[in-house]
């Protein structure tokens, strides 16, 4: 589904040069034909992919249909500039993705942002918010425990290198929703050892019954 296009105006289906009226057209199209509620019958793979190619759809209309970012945007096409959006963009269609998630999760949405957060997830695995937005959701939208585990998996990899309180205390609420109490204070317990001060994770850690003297005998 997902072909190879070489810039913004392919992704529109269009030439180089379109007008505002082309590219407005354009996109009111795109988003009818491409809109990722037409794939949700069709399983869970082709509803990612549809995502995937919705926000990129979503990021070419945000700078083709902006004056400003349309003429720096051209101006890197003539020079031969441009890295095809694939290639440079993921990072950004990953965190479009999650914008979108964010969205329809605050909704109470919750299986439709798991697979926002999934499809941020595909195209950026390093994207941990997305990673513990996605077992939250899965945890709300009814998914077996299993797969909740799976997903936070990873963070048992990389907790040592996270250095974003925040980002701990969105782990540990991860882990809270999936029921891991223990996994949740030991999370905390790790952030607080290098964020001593954070006061909401501070705050969270007591509300599951942890000990701050535990951490810090001597304060």
């Amino acid at each position: 589904m997902m072909e190879e296009l070489k810039n913004y105006y392919e992704i529109l289906g269009l030439k180089f040069g379109a007008s505002q009226v082309e590219i407005e057209r354009a996109f009111r199209r795109m988003v009818r034909e491409f809109h990722p509620d037409r794939y949700k019958k069709d399983g869970e793979e082709a509803y990612r992919r549809a995502v995937e190619r919705f926000t990129l759809i979503n990021e070419a209309y945000n700078v083709l249909s902006d004056p400003e970012r349309r003429k720096k945007y051209d101006e890197m096409l003539k020079s031969g500039t441009f890295i095809p959006p694939q290639l440079k963009a993921k990072k950004i269609q990953a965190r479009n993705a999650f914008k979108m998630g964010m969205e329809v999760f605050q909704k109470g949405e919750y299986s439709k942002a798991s697979m926002y957060f999934k499809s941020a997830l595909a195209l950026d695995p390093s994207f941990s918010q997305a990673r513990a937005y996605l077992a939250i959701s899965y945890v709300r939208s009814g998914r077996k425990k299993e797969e909740v585990l799976q997903i936070l998996k990873r963070f048992d990899l990389i907790i040592d290198r996270i250095n974003d309180p925040e980002m701990f205390y969105l782990i540990a609420r991860a882990y809270l929703a999936a029921g891991e109490k223990n996994k949740a204070k030991s999370v905390i317990e790790t952030g607080l050892k290098l964020f001593k001060n954070h006061e909401k994770l501070k705050k969270l850690y007591k509300e599951i019954g942890g000990s701050i003297f535990k951490i810090f005998p001597f304060k």
